[in-house]
């Protein structure tokens, strides 16, 4: 059974409520045998939400820089995340670029605020059932050892700083 850190679930949903409505992408890293979550990395977002034209937009240029700070903690890519304002069929070239049949995706979806917005994790293009293939602990963490924080400020040493305006002038 897959362990889904909860700390990783909550940097991806305040990424993604950063620059609602617009979508927001990154990496989920894991142990080398995808058993498990630790943390999230936010990598972009979509810059014209009316189109999603630029979906992915980031994300192989920025593929090597995700590995080595996995490499750093003993970790590895094992999936990405996006968001979105909508439940797309979970075809796996519209959800992963990367186009990995095995690689994990977490699908955050924002709907009207926090509490009732949620997720949907894929393997490939098959979603996971939350009963029996994947868990959340009841700590902040999938394993102690490993610090969300720590991850994202060395990914953030590595790619600089993130771009979480919206850009929105209303």
């Amino acid at each position: 059974m897959l362990i889904l850190s909860r700390e990783a679930l909550v940097r991806i949903a305040r990424h993604a409520w950063h620059v609602y409505p617009q979508e927001a992408f990154g990496y989920l890293l894991g142990t080398p045998d995808a058993a498990s979550i630790h943390a999230a990395l936010p990598c972009s977002r979509t810059h014209d939400w009316q189109t999603r034209a630029d979906r992915w937009n980031g994300i192989e240029p920025h593929l090597p820089a995700a590995e080595a700070t996995a490499a750093e903690f003993g970790l590895a890519v094992v999936g990405l995340y996006r968001s979105c304002s909508d439940w797309l069929p979970p075809s796996p070239e519209r959800l992963d670029p990367l186009s990995n049949s095995t690689r994990l995706l977490l699908v955050y979806r924002t709907i009207c605020c926090k509490s009732c917005s949620n997720y949907r994790l894929f393997r490939g293009d098959t979603p996971l059932d939350p009963r029996s293939d994947y868990a959340i602990p009841a700590g902040r963490r999938a394993d102690p050892q490993l610090n969300g924080r720590r991850i994202h400020q060395a990914w953030r040493r590595r790619i600089g700083p993130i771009d979480y305006d919206n850009h929105d002038t209303s």
